[in-house]
């Protein structure tokens, strides 16, 4: 079934009273109750699916680990106890992995809530996850905590410290450290010892016997371990990901092998994919090959960019700019359609199809830069509204595509974008080109600008509306371009237009082409911008108009 048969099942499932949705459930392979499970959006329906069950254990221990925090988050952890109760050590270990470690030092806190969550739980289970965790993280815990004591020198601390010391079996006495909740620590500690007493000397005759850093280190190394086995890369590798790579350079020989087993499904849910990525998908014979590829590229830019690995936010912001440069780059590669996608996917890692499209996101910005090298700042600033974001996109460490009425800047989606972006910068260039032929600077402009001037500062200046006004004044033989236009000359500079638009257009575009011999893209369409407000203009009384409420010429009423 197809990921919108599988979801239509389950949420036909779902209404059905609850022992006829048990028998339907049940009634079917773990394999295929599990594709139903991850059709669902990641949250509650997803939980109450499993309530439904008879065996809910069953399924969600078979929730790949990725899916499984994915799930836990969209509910809350707190709302997700029956799921810790059912876990896997797998799952939650996973999850510790990911959330109590900090800039490679671990955070006590972070395991100290999940602890918590585990202490609402049966004893079983929470015996099962103490049990699960690296002794070092425990020695670690204990140092951090507690600090061990005589028991004769009770009498001489002082009464705040006094009051902080427990015993769990009446010869180790224990000093809760400042800054620690006494209560969790000695709930914590006590579980242990009523129901682990090996493990508890254990991890008594450990205290004091290495250096802290060192004993975190070996705690870090089996962490990164495990990471590495579900795909989680090191910085280096991380950054790898924002390589470019020619696509005349891509070997298309070879054929990929498949994934690995059990591999997390959320990469594959189709409201991140792109029309050629979701048709590729489609076409594969088995499109969890790809989900392993997937989720290690969402994990490079998650390590990449320094995000917090199990927050939702970080996953589909990841999971948003991985898709958008694989649409990309699969069509840059020549997909146009399923099959030719899925043809591409089988043969071509993921990994490359990134940095393929983002060797052509790179092209762009390579050209931004030189773009803002061709003028000063100041002319930047005065580009059309959304212009000079466009180009702080491109620049961003993470480039990104600003449409112009946007109030935010996006990731990349399609390969309809660098059409979008290269258009964008031909105007640019165009704009910056002309004005620095026609010598506008601001430096020749004054610091204060006279009364009578509209616009009457700098930042209401607009650089097309300079560009108008400079046309206008050597259409009426008035130079110096620094200057405005004389509002009584509107009459005269109207009746020295054509009457029609496009020929209009036509006299703009001649004018800047007097001025620069190279062919730049993006001239014609500056023209028929400049165009566009003269002919606004012309089609009006000149006896009527306001200086105030012009726009596309800068007046001087006096």
């Amino acid at each position: 079934m197809t990921q919108r048969e599988l979801k239509k099942k389950g949420l036909e499932i779902m209404k059905l009273p609850a022992e006829q949705a048990s028998a339907i459930l049940d009634g079917r392979p773990l394999e295929e109750r599990l594709e139903i499970l991850m059709s669902l959006p990641a949250g509650r329906q997803r939980l109450d699916l499993i309530l439904m069950s008879a065996k809910p254990a069953e399924l969600v221990q078979a929730m790949p680990p990725e899916d499984f925090i994915l799930t836990v988050k969209a509910i809350g952890e707190v709302d997700s106890l029956a799921l810790f109760e059912m876990s896997t050590d797998q799952q939650t270990t996973y999850m510790s992995d990911l959330e109590t470690w900090v800039q490679n030092g671990l955070d006590l806190g972070r395991l100290a809530f999940i602890n918590e969550l585990l202490f609402q739980c049966d004893d079983k289970r929470l015996l099962r996850w103490i049990r699960s965790l690296d002794f070092e993280v425990l020695v670690l815990t204990f140092e951090r905590t507690v600090l061990p004591v005589e028991k004769e020198a009770r009498d001489t601390l002082p009464e705040r410290l006094a009051n902080r010391i427990f015993t769990p079996d009446g010869y180790h006495y224990l000093l809760a450290r400042l800054g620690t909740d006494i209560d969790l620590v000695k709930k914590f500690i006590n579980f242990i010892y009523a129901n682990d007493q090996p493990m508890f000397m254990a991890v008594m005759g450990n205290l004091g016997t290495l250096p802290l850093a060192e004993i975190e280190e070996l705690a870090l190394k089996w962490r990164n371990g495990r990471l590495a086995d579900r795909g989680w890369p090191d910085l280096d590798e991380a950054n790898e990901v924002y390589q470019p790579h020619s696509a005349k350079d891509v070997d298309t020989s070879g054929q990929l092998p498949y994934g690995p087993d059990n591999p997390p499904r959320y990469p594959l849910e189709r409201h991140y994919g792109g029309k050629l990525l979701s048709a590729g998908l489609m076409n594969l014979e088995d499109p969890s090959r790809v989900a392993g590829q997937l989720a290690n590229l969402i994990n490079r830019v998650i390590v990449a960019d320094g995000m917090l690995p199990t927050e939702i936010e970080s996953m589909e912001l990841a999971a948003t700019r991985v898709k958008g440069r694989i649409e990309i780059g699969l069509a840059v590669l020549g997909a146009r359609d399923g099959n030719s996608a899925a043809g591409i996917l089988s043969k071509i890692a993921l990994l490359t199809i990134f940095q393929v499209a983002q060797t052509e996101i790179l092209k762009r910005t390579n050209r931004a830069c030189q773009l803002t090298d061709l003028s000063a700042a100041d002319l930047i600033g005065m580009l059309e509204s959304g212009l000079a974001e466009v180009l702080s996109a491109l620049m961003a460490r993470r480039q990104k595509v600003h449409q112009r009425g946007a109030l935010v800047s996006r990731e990349f989606n399609e390969l309809a974008d660098l059409s979008l972006v290269d258009g964008e910068l031909d105007l640019i260039e165009a704009s910056l080109t002309l004005a620095n032929a026609l010598g506008l600077t601001t430096d020749k402009l004054p610091v204060k600008f006279p009364a009578g001037w509209v616009p009457d500062t700098l930042e209401g200046l607009s650089l097309n509306t300079w560009l108008t006004t400079a046309f206008a004044r050597e259409r009426l033989k008035i130079e110096n371009y620094h200057t405005p236009l004389p509002f009584e000359e509107l009459g005269v500079l109207f009746e020295s237009l054509p009457g029609e638009q496009p020929s209009t257009r036509e006299l703009l575009l001649n004018w800047a082409k007097s001025y620069i011999d190279q062919d730049i893209p993006g001239l014609a369409r500056l023209a028929q911008d400049l165009a566009d407000m003269l002919y606004e203009l012309r089609t009006k009384d000149p006896g009527a108009l306001d200086p105030r409420f012009i726009e596309g010429l800068w007046l001087q009423t006096r």
